[in-house]
């Protein structure tokens, strides 16, 4: 089973999750761990062995390997003193180019592994500004979907349509929502599930938005990562804020 567990919530408790599991088995002997991406916030810093960051960085004990996971150099590298048991990438996927390759190469790297990102509630909501959704600097929205042995972790680019979802500030669609809702603007939020005035897609869970909470998954393997439909979004904004309202809305 690639991806073994998954879950929503408190990013002290999934990560806590991990601690006790990577004592456990180091404790029992070596268990080779590497931590891509997480140079500067080691939060497993006691149970890791090698880093790999973008930037050159002061090192302790630690092997720090220094390049971009998005080109093939890098994983050459890694791969040549590996493998690993375990590898961590936390907070690393959404941002950058293309984390589908780099969910390949952990892979091919590690045994198995924990991955976490921002919840797509977060994301999708206004947990930075009021003028805008999400994190200003993430590239993706990720969400779990499936059961047992098809269960796949989804990427989605964020925009266009989380700058659709964030159109309070839109006059038009303000007067239609104060003026015309129950003429165009009812037709609207049945279409969407949103509401104009407001713009997030009504399935938000609050309690899960904020800087503390994330999407965590734990996989051994394989890490199935895919670009929802596939590499076609759709033609119209309204088709994709369609698929964000269903096939987002499904899966953690």
């Amino acid at each position: 089973m690639p991806i073994t567990a998954a879950d929503t919530g408190a990013v002290e408790v999934l990560r806590g999750r991990v601690l006790d599991y990577l004592a456990e088995r180091r404790h029992e002997g070596e268990f080779k761990v590497i931590d891509v991406g997480g140079r500067y916030n080691p939060w497993a810093n006691r149970h890791t062995d090698a880093y790999v960051d973008l930037f050159p960085t002061e090192t302790d004990d630690k092997r720090v390997f220094v390049g971009n996971i998005c080109t093939e150099e890098i994983w050459e590298k890694i791969a040549a003193e590996g493998p690993f048991d375990f590898s961590i990438c936390t907070h690393v996927l959404e941002d950058i180019r293309d984390p589908f390759f780099v969910a390949r190469q952990l892979a091919k790297i590690s045994k198995a592994g924990f991955v976490s990102v921002p919840t797509k509630h977060s994301e999708l909501s206004n947990v930075e500004s009021r003028f805008y959704l999400g994190y200003c600097h993430h590239r993706w929205i990720f969400t779990v979907r499936g059961d047992g042995d098809s269960r796949r972790m989804i990427g989605v680019g964020k925009m266009p349509v989380v700058g659709y979802f964030n159109n309070r500030f839109r006059p038009v669609l303000k007067l239609i929502h104060l003026f015309g809702r129950w003429i165009i603007g009812a037709k609207i939020e049945r279409r969407l599930g949103i509401f104009p005035g407001g713009g997030r897609p009504t399935w938000i869970d609050r309690k899960l938005v904020g800087h503390d909470q994330e999407l965590a998954v734990w996989w051994q393997d394989e890490l199935p990562l895919e670009p929802l439909m596939d590499d076609y979004s759709g033609e119209t904004c309204l088709h994709l804020a369609d698929l964000y309202r269903h096939a987002i809305r499904d899966g953690l």
